[in-house]
C-alpha cells in the first residue's frame, strides 16, 4: 500500500469513527491534544501523523488503533458506516435493525486468514537430496 492511500484509508476512518460517536473535529482535537485544523487534514487524508497522534486520536474516539490502521480497517469502516446508518433509522426501529444486521453478519463466514506457503515434507526431503 502507498503512503498516500494508507493516509486516505487512515483519515476515512477517523472521520467515520468521528461521525459514528456524533462528535465534532473541534471535541476529537480537543480529547487528542490537537488542533482542528490538524483533525480536518488528517480526515482529508492530506497529512501523515506519528504514531504518539494516532494513539491520541484513537483514544479520544473510544477505538483501538487498529480500528484506524490495522489490517482489518475497511471492515471497522463498513462497521462505522453501519453504525451511522442505524443511528439514521427512527429509535423505535434502531434494536430491529441492529438485531437483523447482527443476524446478517454471523450468518456471513470471515474471509479466510491469509496463511504463508509451506512445503510438504517431501519437497523439503527432495530440495535437500539434491533431487
Amino acid at each position: 500500500m502507498r503512503e498516500g492511500d494508507f493516509r486516505k484509508k487512515f483519515g476515512r476512518c477517523v472521520a467515520m469513527a468521528r461521525a459514528a460517536r456524533q462528535m465534532g473535529q473541534e471535541r476529537v482535537a480537543e480529547l487528542a491534544g490537537i488542533s482542528r485544523n490538524e483533525v480536518s487534514l488528517i480526515e482529508r487524508g492530506e497529512v501523515s501523523c506519528s504514531l504518539f497522534i494516532a494513539a491520541r486520536l484513537a483514544e479520544a474516539l473510544g477505538v483501538g488503533l487498529e480500528t484506524l490502521a490495522g489490517p482489518n480497517a475497511a471492515s471497522s469502516e463498513a462497521q462505522m458506516r453501519i453504525a451511522e446508518t442505524v443511528r439514521s433509522i427512527p429509535e423505535s426501529d434502531q434494536e430491529r435493525v441492529a438485531s437483523i444486521l447482527a443476524l446478517v453478519t454471523k450468518s456471513t463466514p470471515p474471509p479466510p486468514a491469509a496463511t504463508p506457503y509451506k512445503r510438504k515434507a517431501s519437497q523439503t526431503r527432495m530440495k535437500r537430496s539434491g533431487g
